[in-house]
């Protein structure tokens, strides 16, 4: 299975930041093996890589993407229980925005929804997104375009206040950078 995984669903994850010692989950951008040049042993990756630069091969299968929404959801909630603890939570979510790709679903998960019910779930609140061929999302910091991945950004009411570490809140996170 993991020949054929290879053969269909191969990625290159491009570090972030090349000198992190140990880079691991959400340190890579993630892009596609275009093809191989066979007369050299080459790859064809759709992106421009640098001499020296640290890459990664990833594998988009289902059981890394659910690992990777499951620690997504649960960061989430670990974050909004250290802040009910420490007295300074953020206002509450009034409802969740997600942008997942045409690649995922039911062709990935083998079931309907699993990214909006596993938001749901998580979050508790109201779930509206779209179908993209391309979703816009953040890796260390910076935004960039993305494949075969879930955006989430959530929304709070007008007039609410960043949280206590001065940030507008750090929610919207790309839901998928390694298992893509």
């Amino acid at each position: 299975q993991q020949a054929q995984l290879a053969q269909t669903a191969l990625f290159v994850g491009i570090a972030s930041d090349d000198f992190k010692d140990s880079p691991g989950q959400g340190d890579f951008l993630i892009r596609q093996v275009v093809g191989v040049q066979v007369s050299d042993g080459s790859l064809v990756v759709g992106d421009v890589l640098r001499p020296g630069q640290r890459i990664r091969f990833h594998i988009r299968d289902r059981d890394a993407a659910v690992e990777e929404v499951e620690a997504l959801m649960a960061q989430y909630k670990r974050a909004r229980l250290t802040e009910m603890m420490k007295g300074e939570p953020s206002p509450p979510a009034a409802g969740l925005l997600m942008f997942t790709c045409v690649g995922r679903g039911r062709a990935l998960f083998n079931e309907a929804n699993y990214d909006s019910r596993m938001a749901y779930i998580s979050t508790g609140v109201p779930v509206a997104g779209v179908f993209c061929n391309g979703e816009i999302g953040p890796v260390s910091g910076k935004s960039h375009l993305h494949g075969f991945t879930s955006v989430f950004s959530i929304v709070r009411p007008r007039g609410a206040k960043a949280s206590s570490d001065g940030k507008a809140d750090a929610d919207a996170s790309d839901a998928d950078k390694e298992s893509d």
